[in-house]
């Protein structure tokens, strides 16, 4: 329970505003940095009726610090990861902690598709390095799950994977 200030007036909150204009559905807000414990949060809420009238909103913050130190630790081979965006390409969870809460994926060449899709995998360059992103989106939140590897990484197990078919095939051809 937190003490709020005097002039503090919720039915200004996006929270409060969300659930009112989605009456009787619960509604989720965008990723924000709570002011008091600096932590990323999202708010949930939902309109209390009387009737069918409005007579409040209630809401509830969740931490999503858990969830982000949780994804940003996944690898994917030697140096891939996984990262979350939301549908305005906010970072909450990246293993690079400096790009939480900035858009940077806004900015680079997959997001133009990957903001409108479903889901998809492109290719990209990111700090003079090729790199691949595999996305999917979250049904109901709307975020982007995103893997991305260097081209060179992936393309070394397909060039392993290659020679090994090529020697079965050799080893296949002189037996027969």
């Amino acid at each position: 329970v937190q003490d709020m200030p005097k002039d503090y007036d919720p039915t200004t909150r996006p929270w409060y505003k969300n659930a009112v204009e989605k009456k009787g559905k619960i509604v989720y807000t965008d990723p924000y940095k709570d002011a008091t414990t600096g932590k990323f949060i999202v708010s949930l809420s939902r309109t209390v009726e009387n009737k069918g009238e409005v007579i409040g909103v209630v809401s509830m913050d969740l931490d999503i610090t858990t969830l982000a130190k949780s994804v940003s630790s996944i690898k994917i081979g030697k140096s891939g990861y996984v990262f979350i965006a939301t549908d305005k390409g906010v970072v909450i969870a990246h293993p690079d902690n400096s790009l939480l809460g900035g858009d940077i994926v806004t900015t680079l060449s997959y997001w133009k598709n990957a903001s409108v899709q479903k889901d998809g995998f492109e290719t990209f360059a990111y700090k003079g390095e090729d790199k691949f992103v595999n996305y999917t989106t979250n049904e109901i939140m709307g975020w982007k799950l995103m893997i991305s590897m260097p081209v060179t990484e992936l393309s070394s197990k397909t060039d392993s994977i290659k020679n090994t078919i090529y020697l079965i095939i050799l080893i296949l051809g002189v037996t027969a």
